[in-house]
């Protein structure tokens, strides 16, 4: 594991530490990298994180007697005190090179002693071979600075450095007499209620009703986990951030990718964010795995991306845990090859069911709109280009497998349709839109509604003959 990885997972933990409310201390930050990371030598994670405080990536902190880490690019001092620390091996340090330099001056009163400048100490410091000075990021006389506030070193009155001779005590000593002294800010102390003791007993109340909460049901096919539309039990995939629901082989996932997609938390198409970074910008470089559905920045996966795939793609992830690209695109086409047998067993049916004139028998796609004769044994109902209704009936009544196939319509065939069956004034805005068969195939429920600007009733109407339009021939299909 390189080093900047580590530093990453440092920085991580003691993030994690702080949403939770707890304090970093060294202590939850090795227990929490050995049990999730894997860090089991905890003098070795204790030197790198000293290594990380000398550098200034991770700031250490005392704040009323207690130390904890924060992240460096994340911290700001508080007002409510508390000062910075040195390292544990910069302190030792320090600490050394002014009692070395301070031999003969431990006794006596403060004021008889001429301590050790900085320039002597930076000097001792030199001189040491097994000190790297070049790894401390901080100025000298800030680190020494912060050795006086944690109550280590005592500063005399010409500007040289003693050791304290309380030695940390002095620091939580001024600290607890600080914090002792009464602030204007925050709320006053509460007082302790009294608690009172009553001879009887509360009336029992009575639990509310439970109410069932409702069935998940698939957006696309809406029907629960217990039956999808090969009325075969399939588990619901559930975004984690707009809780739309689907069936993956509604979203025509093959089963490796509807496997691996329940192990993590799923997000829909319109949710899907990097899982590095968490962002859902830069759409031209994020990149979705056929391996596990999840997102990845070209920038953020590693190894970077440095060219953007034409066609199937697996992350290094999945490549790791053995899911070969080569499988991907065998199951893909396999499940293209699927339905484009339904397809044509549907179009099979749909031909031999509906009574077709002589000249288009030979025909092997279904006419337009515009081109649909009305049958002659149909002498006791009306045409609506292509749809058979008979008289008295609603045309809601009119079952799906009824409806033409509107896979090869043209806008014009589009918009005819829409004329025939009474919707002249909004037949133009599926022209205005440029909407051809295909298009109105794959339209939602929104798109008919807010997309064409037209008013709420007739969409509504119009939606419902979208929707026999999209489902025309389904109930003749023999996988179904």
């Amino acid at each position: 594991m390189s080093e900047f990885t580590v530093r990453d997972i440092v920085l991580q933990t003691i993030d994690q530490l702080r949403g939770r409310k707890a304090r970093p201390d060294i202590n939850r930050i090795c227990h929490m990298l050995n049990r999730k990371h894997g860090f089991t030598n905890r003098n070795e994670t204790e030197r790198y994180i000293d290594k990380l405080v000398d550098a200034e990536v991770i700031i250490k902190v005392d704040y009323k007697g207690n130390t904890s880490y924060r992240n460096a690019k994340k911290w700001r001092k508080s007002h409510l005190g508390g000062f910075v620390l040195n390292s544990t091996s910069t302190e030792k340090m320090l600490v050394d090179a002014v009692a070395a330099l301070t031999q003969g001056e431990r006794d006596g009163d403060s004021k008889d002693k001429k301590g050790a400048n900085i320039r002597d100490i930076e000097k001792w410091l030199i001189s040491q071979p097994e000190i790297d000075r070049d790894a401390l990021k901080s100025p000298l006389h800030v680190m020494l600075q912060r050795e006086v506030d944690s109550g280590k070193l005592e500063k005399l009155s010409n500007g040289n450095y003693v050791v304290s001779p309380l030695g940390s005590k002095a620091g939580k000593t001024v600290l607890k007499r600080c914090s002792s002294t009464p602030s204007r800010r925050g709320r006053p102390p509460k007082k302790k209620k009294l608690r009172r003791f009553y001879s009887y007993m509360p009336e029992a109340k009575t639990p509310p009703p439970v109410v069932p909460a409702p069935e998940a049901l698939c957006d696309f096919c809406r029907m629960s986990a217990d039956s999808n539309r090969n009325s075969l039990p399939e588990e619901l995939l559930i975004c984690k951030d707009c809780d739309a629901k689907a069936h993956p082989s509604c979203m025509a996932y093959n089963h490796i990718l509807a496997q691996r997609a329940q192990l993590y938390p799923w997000q829909c198409i319109d949710c899907k964010t990097c899982c590095v970074c968490e962002d859902s910008g830069e759409a031209d470089s994020m990149l979705f795995c056929d391996g596990c559905d999840k997102g990845y920045h070209m920038d953020c996966h590693q190894p970077k991306v440095v060219e953007k795939p034409s066609g199937k793609w697996i992350c290094y992830e999945c490549i790791i845990e053995g899911i070969l690209l080569s499988e991907i695109e065998r199951l893909d086409e396999s499940n293209n090859s699927s339905d484009v047998i339904n397809v044509c067993l549907i179009l099979f049916f749909l031909h031999d069911t509906l009574c077709l004139p002589e000249e288009s028998s030979g025909s092997n796609v279904f006419p337009t709109p515009r081109h649909s004769p009305v049958p002659e044994m149909e002498t006791k109902t009306k045409s609506k280009n292509g749809l058979f209704v008979p008289y008295g009936q609603n045309i809601k009544d009119v079952p799906a497998r009824d409806y033409p196939d509107a896979s090869k319509w043209s806008i014009e065939d589009v918009e005819s349709f829409f004329e025939s069956i009474g919707f002249k004034e909004q037949a133009s805005a599926f022209k205005e839109q440029e909407i051809d068969g295909q298009s109105l195939l794959l339209m939602r429920r929104n798109d008919v509604l807010i997309g064409l600007s037209i008013r709420l009733g007739p969409a509504l109407k119009i939606y419902e003959h979208v929707c026999k339009l999209q489902t025309a021939g389904h109930e003749n299909s023999l996988f179904t």
